[in-house]
């Protein structure tokens, strides 16, 4: 940080100040022929600062002594006239007077609970803060302040009819700004259909859960994080295209009929469906599943380049797609196609039901074969038998016990759990090692 020189410090402005109140104060006493006691001015030259450091602590909400101290300081500097600029910071947006970012001097700058910024010389970065109250220093000011809600932005065409891309007449009045919006998010199949989204973006300041314990604000606050978005001057053009990229990228490894087809190894989503998860899962996390030129998973991992750059910003981010545009004849192909192919989609779909209903009932079999015999065996792991009628007893004795627990198997049994007591009532009467015959 540049060094100040001595007649740019606080302290030199405030008893420069102070210096020259006394000397025009017996100036003027003196042209008056007034002779005055000196005690007097000794007594208000400490009654005075003791009276604006006690009120300079209520001006803005300060915790420490320093700042305190530092509050007083400059309501020195404002009365003499010397001060910096006091700027408040609400919402991540610069608040001040006309002309105050003309001033140059100490400032104090006010951060809302929902603001934080970076500071800086005019050489370099100097620190990040956050809500509170901040005295600058020499030669600091903001690069650039930080909104700490979520914030969200719309690409591509507005979702109502009129904003529709592909009808909009070159007389319309927003045919400009409805074509910029087209594409914004336009995208092309593999065999050449154009595709059109209507995007939502969230994003916001990544913000791990440790940092929501700041007393300062409730909407959490890293100094890292808000460091890394002004460094890397995030904007909200840079975040779109990245999503648009990642949206294009996916799009173009398939055609236009195989977006709404359902593939076989995914049994709920269709491949549309597939790539807005993919996008996000590019996004939000670090491994993705690599997939081919030709739309087809590879059952590969692979890192996400877009995930580390989202990390190294500082940010989280998430896409929402809200629609797709097509043109209107390659729309009402879509809806011949589905209207003459709904039976054979139908079909395939219910056979896909019926594979995951069977998968389903056999995997719950296992699991209740696996449950009745832990239950039957859970008296022999813990007592051994001496024979085979006293392992049938315990055997029994285990399954009568793991019904009279399982409250939806009672309700289903009726003489059941009395006729399992009666065969272990026998074998008590009956032991032998024999085979036992029901």
């Amino acid at each position: 940080m540049d060094t100040k020189k001595f007649y740019q410090t606080t302290r030199f402005r405030i008893a420069a100040g102070a210096t020259a109140f006394v000397v025009a104060y017996i100036i003027l006493a003196r042209l008056d022929g007034i002779w005055f006691d000196p005690w007097e001015v000794v007594a208000f030259l400490i009654v005075l600062p003791f009276w604006l450091f006690f009120f300079a602590q209520f001006i803005l909400p300060v915790r420490k002594f320093s700042d305190r101290v530092r509050m007083f300081e400059h309501l020195q500097l404002y009365a003499l006239g010397t001060h910096g600029p006091a700027v408040i910071v609400e919402n991540g947006q610069i608040r001040q007077r006309e002309g105050e970012q003309r001033r140059h001097g100490p400032a104090i700058i006010w951060l809302d609970t929902a603001s934080a910024a970076v500071l800086r010389t005019p050489t370099f970065f100097t620190r990040t803060v956050g809500p509170g109250v901040i005295f600058t220093h020499f030669r600091e000011y903001i690069a650039m302040p930080v909104d700490l809600h979520s914030q969200s932005q719309s690409m591509g065409p507005k979702d109502e009819e009129g904003d529709n891309p592909f009808k909009a007449g070159k007389d319309d009045p927003d045919y400009e700004g409805t074509q910029k919006r087209r594409w914004e998010t336009s995208a092309m199949t593999r065999d050449g259909i154009e595709v059109v989204a209507s995007i939502t973006l969230n994003y916001g300041i990544n913000l791990p859960a440790e940092s929501f314990k700041n007393p300062q604000t409730p909407f959490g606050y890293s100094e890292q994080n808000v460091y890394n978005f002004v460094r890397n001057n995030v904007t909200s053009e840079i975040i779109g295209l990245m999503v648009v990229d990642i949206w294009r990228e996916y799009v173009r490894r398939f055609k236009l009929s195989q977006l709404f087809e359902t593939p076989e190894s995914e049994s709920t989503k269709t491949v549309l469906q597939a790539i807005i998860a993919m996008v996000n899962d590019r996004l939000g996390k670090a491994k993705v599943n690599e997939m081919d030129e030709f739309g087809r998973l590879t059952r590969r991992e692979v890192d996400s380049l877009e995930y580390h750059r989202i990390q190294a910003m500082g940010i989280k981010l998430s896409a929402n797609f809200r629609r797709l545009w097509f043109d209107p004849d390659v729309e009402q192909k879509l809806i011949s196609a589905w209207t003459s192919n709904w039976l054979k989609s139908a079909e395939k779909e219910h056979d896909q039901v019926e594979r995951q209903r069977a998968l389903r009932m056999r995997m719950g079999q296992e699991g209740a074969l696996l449950e009745f015999a832990q239950s039957a065996s859970q008296e022999i792991s813990v007592q051994f038998p001496h024979g085979r009628s006293e392992a049938l007893e315990l055997l029994m004795h285990g399954v009568l016990r793991g019904s009279l627990r399982n409250a939806t198997l009672q309700r289903r049994m009726t003489s059941e759990a009395n006729e399992l007591s009666d065969l272990i009532q026998w074998l008590r009467e009956n032991p032998g090692d024999g085979n036992v015959v029901g």
